[in-house]
């Protein structure tokens, strides 16, 4: 285990061991000195990894949050194959082996998922419902904006029964993603960006996105899902369509105007953030928070809710 410490904030590194013998990397932040009772779990999206939300876990370390994230399979500083899985339960499996070696209590657990990492944690909350307490997705892999030419898609399929680690490139640009240059530039020059998937990988996700269309009426979870309505890599409409086959009481979505891909990365950032930081308090206060705003942000009855948000994000209630 590696730690790295500043005046305020902690952060411990370390390798577990996937049940197949890969080297699975993992961070943990919170603040100095903190022992915090509740955790976020951060599950990053396809081609990334979990320092891109670095500053996402410094900003909810302030908050008394530990945050833990981990970079799947075949991406950053884990192990095997880039981009590739056999299966798609072979990410469920990794997350299994998370809540296992750092103890996670359900009860004291939100899970947060980016694009794939927004399906992957669909797929864990309904294959393991009582693994969590609440739920947060931003713009997750529900169905894709983007268009696969149908030979792609042929020879994908042919590639996946005979060679299921044939590589293609992805063709998702950066300024699809998000609209601040800064972020842009980073993405670009990072040196542990995978740009490739394998034909395994693309049809094991479609498998996954049916399944969780499916058992989408099953989910009671409390979950907040934002979606930015430019969003060019997955389908904005998805988002709204699937929230509504949800059946629990306690859900939110917000749909953010002129925002793209990654919300997490354009100007407004701390804006989104702040929400998000809102929603979860109301669900899962600091049990050692006090203060009257503490007091205020005790959950109180779950109400069904949908929102549209423009990029100053100012609501307008519309169900």
């Amino acid at each position: 285990m590696h730690s790295e410490h500043s005046s305020t904030i902690v952060q411990k590194t370390m390798h577990l061991t996937t049940s197949d013998g890969l080297p699975l990397f993992v961070r943990h932040t919170c603040a100095a000195g903190a022992i915090p009772e509740r955790t976020l779990v951060v599950v990053h999206g396809a081609g990334e990894h979990s320092q891109r939300y670095e500053h996402w876990a410094r900003l909810l370390a302030q908050h008394n949050w530990r945050v833990v994230s981990l970079d799947h399979r075949g991406y950053g500083l884990s192990g095997g194959p880039p981009g590739h899985i056999d299966r798609f339960d072979q990410y469920l499996i990794d997350m299994d082996r998370v809540w296992q070696a750092l103890a996670l209590c359900p009860e004291q657990t939100i899970v947060f998922g980016h694009s794939l990492g927004g399906l992957i944690s669909v797929r864990y909350a309904q294959t393991r419902p009582n693994s969590m307490r609440a739920l947060v997705l931003s713009c997750p892999l529900l169905a894709l904006q983007l268009n696969v030419p149908a030979w792609k898609r042929t020879l994908g399929r042919i590639c996946s029964l005979l060679a299921p680690r044939t590589r293609f490139r992805t063709s998702i640009r950066t300024d699809q993603l998000t609209s601040d240059p800064a972020a842009r530039r980073t993405r670009e020059n990072d040196p542990l960006r995978c740009r490739f998937v394998t034909a395994s990988w693309y049809f094991q996700v479609l498998d996954a996105m049916v399944a969780a269309w499916d058992e989408a009426p099953q989910m009671a979870l409390p979950t907040l899902l934002l979606q930015g309505d430019q969003d060019e890599v997955v389908n904005p409409e998805a988002a709204t369509k699937w929230w509504l086959r949800l059946t629990g009481r306690d859900k939110t979505l917000r749909v953010l105007g002129g925002h793209l891909h990654e919300l997490l990365s354009e100007p407004d950032w701390e804006q989104t953030a702040a929400v998000i930081v809102e929603w979860m308090e109301a669900r899962l206060p600091d049990p050692h928070d006090t203060s009257l705003v503490g007091w205020l942000h005790r959950p109180s009855l779950p109400v069904a809710e949908q929102s549209i948000t423009s990029r100053s994000h100012t609501q307008a209630q519309i169900a």
